[in-house]
């Protein structure tokens, strides 16, 4: 719905298959930022991750595009949207920025759809802090890749001094695979709720109850975090 009312705006969003559109588009990315603020009630995000931008490689693999030339848009396109959200981040409506991608690890001279870290923090502004990778038991690239010679993709985030977030840590999604679940719910404690994990459960509850009652004491107020 929100495409169709402005799809004049969003002239490079690209349909990954017909459930999946996909935009990183300066306007699309300031209207969703507006939208997510409204809707936590918030001035401003504390961090805002670019989903998967490397979907427009994807895109432009099956439609056949030179890899050279759909390089150069995707540097255009991280370019502009890195530039829209430093001016966001100036404005006070995020605190910073990074990049959440399935590829960042990936081998960059042999894979088509992989973003090299390298080059996204030659694009990058200052406020670009972090990075969400796959990071779990069967992907392991994050730690044993070397990218172009920089070392591994854990390396290169330390001596940048970024965040790194864990991208599906209880899953896993080996090559040429579908997603191999590496865990999965407790089966009912067995002694009558006397086990470590009913009682980790009940804690859950108990959580949950306080942060209801802070929800009602505190009310509709608006609160930066």
């Amino acid at each position: 719905e929100l495409y169709e009312r402005n799809r004049a705006r969003y002239t490079e969003a690209v349909w990954i298959h017909e459930r999946l559109l996909h935009c990183i588009q300066p306007e699309f990315l300031r209207d969703q930022i507006d939208f997510s603020c409204r809707r936590l009630g918030v001035e401003c995000l504390d961090l805002f991750l670019l989903h998967n931008p490397e979907y427009y490689l994807r895109r432009a693999e099956a439609d056949g595009v030179p890899l050279e030339t759909a390089r150069a848009t995707m540097d255009d396109r991280l370019e502009r949207a890195f530039a829209c959200l430093e001016e966001l981040r100036a404005a006070g409506r995020i605190g910073s920025y990074g990049i959440s991608s399935g590829t960042l690890a990936a081998p960059f001279e042999s894979s088509y759809t992989a973003l090299s870290l390298e080059r996204v923090l030659e694009l990058a502004t200052p406020g670009f802090r972090a990075i969400q990778f796959p990071a779990n038991l069967l992907e392991t690239d994050f730690r044993y890749s070397r990218l172009s010679g920089w070392g591994p993709l854990a390396d290169v985030a330390e001596r940048a001094s970024l965040w790194t977030i864990s991208n599906r840590p209880l899953n896993g999604m080996p090559p040429n695979r579908s997603l191999v679940r590496l865990a999965r719910a407790a089966n009912p404690p067995p002694d009558e709720g006397a086990s470590t994990v009913a009682e980790f459960n009940r804690m859950i509850d108990r959580l949950s109850e306080a942060e209801d009652r802070i929800l009602e004491i505190f009310g509709p107020r608006h609160f930066l975090f």
